[in-house]
């Protein structure tokens, strides 16, 4: 019926004061307004509302010779004006405190609390005893008694004694004095108070402070099976903890005559029902609660209404407790007993509608962490949602914080309209929390169910009555949506031990100086720990056999160094974790003997060389090592063979390539004395060559070379060169004229005069060289063009004209296209072979071969012979011998 969200909001008394906001407002709030008001005959009752809540007496804390001594106080005031917080509740990790402040808690139910320390004694030496104040008593049980978060049981030297909080209990013989007398002159009698007493020794184990925790079942409480018979037993029931709370000394104070007990009998009962299925089944409503801060009996009274849908008021001068169930109706009102014209009728308005229930729990199994149990509307009534949350500390299962979300949500969506209207003598035998039928002609209702939420005396003897929609389909115990799956954090106690660090290794690094000295440091890491708490790590050693060690050395990570080490000494080493609370761990040792060793340095662990555009780019992983001055880089298959390519003081540099094709870079490290690695890091790849520049043109010109016809500026002729002839293979060039003043801009192009025939029949001529009657015989022109878009040409010469006002310069490029070619696939026997290209070259290509030796194993190549239709190659192993192998691809690029 609904996908299950949550809660936010405020319930008094069981009734949503939410649901009355924006027209509602003189509906009382549930039964709390009616406890409120009160009887006036109940005193106790009467002053509940602005009497701060006192469990009983207050322990002070005052530091002395001999320890810490108990003081007994009072205090009282406005619940609302004085508060220290709740040490249950507060956030964060349950703490153990020692505060005067603090009143000793009621706990109902079963519950995990850290106490007060009210005595102490052995400050300043290795074991400490405590008394730490748990709960008014009696209570059922202590159990699972803890010290920083480890079972007290495992803790060498540490032991406890539980005390319930009976009337003739002892004071724990931990607190010095001759007789029970004597010792109640330092802790007072301890007599209803549960408390442990403590004994704490201080080892590996535990160190710092002492935080204890305990699972406590609460108050014993009675439980009536009739108006006569009681059994005082521990119960988690509401309405039996709810009962003690209203009657016992430190509660409201109510006598229990003035208590209506067949409505908590009834309550009782109805709240034992088992409700759910299979190992879901479960009783319908418990309550396990805290009540340690200061705040208004009220207050806390509501608390505990909050988790079982109940609310109190007076019937027949007695205070009586009702759970919002199914009920019968009990009486019909209409016109016959409505007093005509007293009728009045509020809803919620729809931006007050709440779409989203949140309970707020805590949640046993998952560290007594805050859990919500949501319930959400099918549809919602707002664009943004409305959203209510309660805080229900006395909910300790998912279960029955749902089934809460599930009613309150749906309770506000079928039950959001009000009436009120007033009748005579015949509504008194009516009471709060019945059910009604209401027939209105007025208001159009016929035997419309609803619940009567308040009731008051008007004048000449009326009453009147105010109710709420009535639907019985809310207490169906349905949950409002599928149990969360907590995330959960087990962050370890401030106050323990930090875990040892691990993998401590220490490591001489040591060289000789140009001068011939040793300069020696010893290295030391280990793995960094991942510990919430963790400050810093403190490093000691000694080098004169545990006689004298340094202090104070502090590392941040998992490394520290050791400077000027004395050379034939042998090390010890120890390295403790620190907490922020300076705590130390058990300490991880190592030792390392200096022998002033000289050896060259490590070997480049990784070296990589990649290529962007016309650079290569080499990337060095440094050694471990902290005598580098430099690394060397060579090209070749072999170190002393290999050509130098570069020195850097860097880990990576820039640099051209010199050789195209698959070739091998090493790289060694170069210590301070001169020392080089004693191996090389090799890096094979395949750099692809620059091609040749095939800008032809690129001249910049200014007025001395401008020519002046009229408007115009004739730039003088460019020549491409011979290669551009009629005769060779004709090349598209692209024109590029750079002049932003240009107005208009035109270009013409020209071949020579002869073509190929003649030039070769001419240069027969014993008179006349072809290179004379070049010369000789002046270019043939093409019609002036309009120059756009950098438009083509194919020719030997190339002029342009301009027109245009302040043109100063002019800048003229030609740019030849360029031409690639590919071959691939082609066995390569042990011997210089000849590769024939597909494509002509006007000028001489650079050839990038891929290739393999025989075993299918990149290999260096070498190429020779390149001119303009074919290369020559050579395959090279290692040591640059000739082998055989396959050239698997070779790109030839040029123009």
């Amino acid at each position: 019926m609904s996908k299950g969200m949550a809660i936010i909001g405020i319930v008094i008394g069981g009734i949503i004061a939410g649901a009355l906001t924006g027209g509602a407002a003189f509906v009382a709030a549930g039964g709390m307004a009616a406890l409120a008001a009160g009887a006036a005959g109940t005193a106790a009752l009467a002053s509940a509302t602005s009497a701060a809540l006192i469990w009983g007496s207050v322990v002070g804390v005052l530091t002395t010779a001999g320890g810490v001594l108990s003081t007994v106080s009072s205090w009282s005031g406005s619940g609302s004006s004085i508060s220290n917080g709740s040490p249950t509740y507060s956030w964060g990790k349950l703490q153990t405190q020692t505060s005067n402040c603090l009143a000793i808690p009621i706990i109902y139910g079963e519950v995990k609390v850290a106490g007060n320390t009210i005595w102490q004694a052995g400050a300043g030496t290795t074991t400490l005893q405590k008394i730490i104040a748990l709960a008014d008593g009696e209570i059922e049980a202590i159990t699972d008694v803890k010290i920083n978060n480890k079972a007290i049981g495992s803790l060498p030297g540490c032991n406890h004694n539980a005390y319930a909080g009976t009337s003739t209990q002892l004071i724990d013989s931990r607190v010095t004095g001759a007789n029970n007398v004597a010792r109640a002159e330092k802790v007072g009698g301890l007599r209803n108070t549960a408390y442990i007493a403590l004994t704490a020794k201080a080892s590996a184990e535990l160190s710092g402070g002492v935080n204890l925790t305990t699972v406590v079942k609460g108050s014993k409480v009675k439980g009536y099976s009739d108006l006569e018979n009681f059994i005082l037993e521990y119960s988690n029931n509401p309405a039996w903890c709810i009962l003690d709370f209203l009657t016992r000394y430190n509660g409201n104070g109510i006598p229990i005559e003035e208590i209506d007990l067949h409505s908590f009998i009834d309550a009782a009962a109805y709240c034992d029902e088992e409700v759910g299925e299979g190992d879901k089944k479960q009783k319908r409503f418990t309550l396990n609660i805290v009540l340690d801060e200061k705040k208004s009996r009220l207050d806390w009274l509501e608390n505990m209404l909050i988790t079982c849908r109940g609310y109190t008021f007076y019937q027949n001068g007695k205070l009586a407790l009702q759970i919002e169930k199914a009920e019968n109706s009990m009486q019909l009102f209409d016109k016959d007993n409505i007093l005509a014209g007293s009728e009045k009728f509020r809803t919620t308005p729809r931006e007050k509608k709440t779409d989203i229930f949140k309970v707020q729990y805590i949640d046993p199994n998952n560290e007594y962490a805050r859990i919500f149990a949501h319930a959400e509307a099918d549809e919602f009534e707002n664009e943004q949602p409305v959203v209510q949350e309660i805080q229900a500390w006395g909910v300790t299962n998912f279960n029955q914080a749902s089934r809460l979300a599930w009613y309150y949500l749906n309770q506000a969506k079928t039950c959001n309209k009000f009436i009120s209207f007033s009748t005579s003598q015949e509504g008194l035998d009516r009471t709060i929390g019945d059910v009604i039928e209401v027939t209105s002609t007025f208001l159009g209702y016929e035997e419309k169910k609803m619940r009567i939420v308040n009731m008051a005396e008007a004048q000449e003897g009326q009453i009147e009555i105010v109710c709420k929609e009535y639907n019985e389909a809310l207490y169906s115990d349905q949950l409002g949506s599928a149990e969360p799956v907590a995330n959960t954090i087990n962050l370890p106690s401030a106050l323990d031990t930090p875990p040892t660090v691990q993998n401590l290794i220490a490591d001489e690094n040591c060289w000789r100086t140009p001068e011939g000295n040793y300069v020696s440091t010893i290295k030391i890491t280990w793995d960094e720990l991942d510990y919430f708490h963790l400050s810093h790590y403190e490093v000691s050693y000694s080098c004169d056999e545990d006689e004298t060690w340094s202090q104070g050395n502090v590392s941040y990570d998992g490394s520290f160094v050791i400077e000027n080490t004395q050379i034939d000494k042998e090390y010890l080493i120890k390295v403790h974790s620190v907490t922020r609370r300076e705590i130390f761990s058990e300490p991880a040792e190592a030792s390392v003997l200096t022998v002033g060793k000289n050896n060259p340095p490590a070997r480049v662990p990784k070296f990589i060389v990649t290529q962007k555009n016309d650079y290569l780019k080499a990337i060095i992983t440094p050694p471990d090592d902290e005598d580098i001055s430099h690394y060397e880089i060579r090209l070749g298959a072999d170190w002393e063979t290999a050509e130098f390519v570069l020195r850097t003081i860097e880990t990576s540099a820039l640099f051209r390539p010199t050789k195209n094709g698959t070739v091998s870079y090493l790289v060694k490290a170069i210590d301070n004395v001169g020392n080089y690695s004693e191996h090389a890091a090799r890096f094979v790849l395949n750099v692809l060559g620059v091609t040749p520049k095939n800008i032809i043109i690129e001249q910049t010109f200014t007025e001395d070379d401008f020519t002046f016809e009229g408007d115009e500026i004739i730039l003088p002729l460019m020549d491409m060169g011979v290669n551009f002839q009629d005769f060779r293979v004709p090349k598209e060039t692209r024109l590029i004229v750079d002049c932003p003043d240009a107005t208009e801009i035109q270009y013409r192009h020209a071949f020579s005069e002869f073509n190929g025939w003649d030039y070769l029949e001419f240069a027969d001529d014993d008179e006349t060289t072809g290179d004379n009657w070049e010369d000789e015989v002046p270019p043939v022109w093409s019609d002036w063009k309009s120059y756009t878009q950098e438009p083509e040409f194919c020719g030997q010469y190339v002029q342009v004209k301009l027109k245009g006002e302040n043109i100063s310069e002019v800048k003229v490029t030609a740019d030849i296209d360029d031409v690639e070619d590919f071959v691939s696939n082609i066995d390569i026997p042990a011997e210089a072979t000849t590769v024939t290209l597909n494509k002509n070259f006007t000028v001489t290509p650079v050839i990038i071969p891929t290739t393999v030796d025989a075993t299918g194993k990149v290999c260096s190549w070498r190429v020779s012979n390149v001119d303009l239709r074919c290369f020559d190659i050579e395959l090279l192993d290692n040591e640059d011998n000739i082998i055989a192998g396959k050239l698997l691809s070779a790109a030839a690029r040029g123009y």
